[in-house]
């Protein structure tokens, strides 16, 4: 157990499932060419074969050029479609789906092609009740990003009722070259941010606490370590997406999580 947590770990989520839980999100290029988005959904689907990972998180950077725009929305539309396809297909057989979302740059998109989701940056929050409209779903899910435990309690969950969280940076991370390391968050704060979103949830009662994800750097050494100290789970980008074996790297990674895990209770 760690030192000053009890029961920090959830049961169940009602979206997810059983912990502890992996997010994948696509690398910065991956709807760059026909090609980038044939090896991606490769990756992708080869990892959630596993029954390992739980949501995948479509994250592309919109083109200021109006015709690059224009391809880019073409393939993460077929992209973003295919992902659906195999997650609607793995629960009619009853497997382990997992969820898709979309970025808040691409609520539309995430619209055309009946994703599961969309995850708002931490600046647009105040898109998510339109958002929540705009789906006219009970089960949309909305999640969100945060980088203190102030911003989650106090700003976005009070507000807006998130669904999950990615909580970081953990540690060092190509996706965040100009954070050296003692400028980092640490893989201690998605805990702490969760046993407060908990405390804030159980104040509120009706409102579900919502799982955090830690991310930044985060690959099969290291992923223990969040989880360890109360994270759901973790969100990942080139540790499984770039491996040789993407679905190894996936059982790994939950193996290692769910023994921190049962040794953190």
């Amino acid at each position: 157990m760690v030192r000053g947590l009890t029961s920090i770990h959830a049961s169940t989520s009602p979206i997810f499932g059983d912990p502890p839980y992996i997010a994948l999100i696509t690398e910065p290029h991956a709807c760059d060419s026909d090609e980038e988005v044939e090896k991606t959904v490769l990756a992708i689907a080869k990892s959630c074969e596993t029954g390992c990972v739980n949501l995948v998180s479509i994250r592309l950077a919109k083109p200021d050029d109006e015709e690059a725009c224009k391809s880019v929305y073409r393939r993460a539309l077929g992209l973003t479609r295919q992902l659906v396809e195999i997650s609607d297909l793995k629960s009619e057989n009853r497997k382990n789906a997992f969820k898709v979302v979309c970025s808040s740059d691409w609520v539309e998109l995430a619209m055309a092609a009946n994703a599961h989701g969309v995850h708002v940056k931490e600046s647009q929050l105040s898109k998510i009740p339109k958002i929540r409209e705009q789906a006219k779903r009970n089960d949309f899910i909305i999640g969100t990003s945060t980088h203190s435990i102030s911003s989650a309690v106090m700003g976005s969950f009070s507000e807006y009722k998130p669904d999950y969280y990615f909580v970081g940076t953990c540690f060092l991370t190509a996706s965040h070259p100009e954070k050296s390391a003692d400028q980092l968050e640490g893989p201690t704060l998605p805990g702490q941010v969760r046993q407060a979103l908990r405390g804030e949830a159980s104040d509120q009662r009706k409102s579900p606490c919502p799982v955090v994800f830690a991310i930044g750097g985060i690959d099969e050494s290291n992923c223990s370590i969040p989880v360890q100290h109360g994270a759901d789970g973790v969100a990942v980008i080139r540790s499984i997406l770039q491996a040789d074996h993407p679905d190894q790297v996936a059982i790994d990674m939950h193996a290692a999580m769910n023994t921190a895990r049962v040794a953190a209770d």
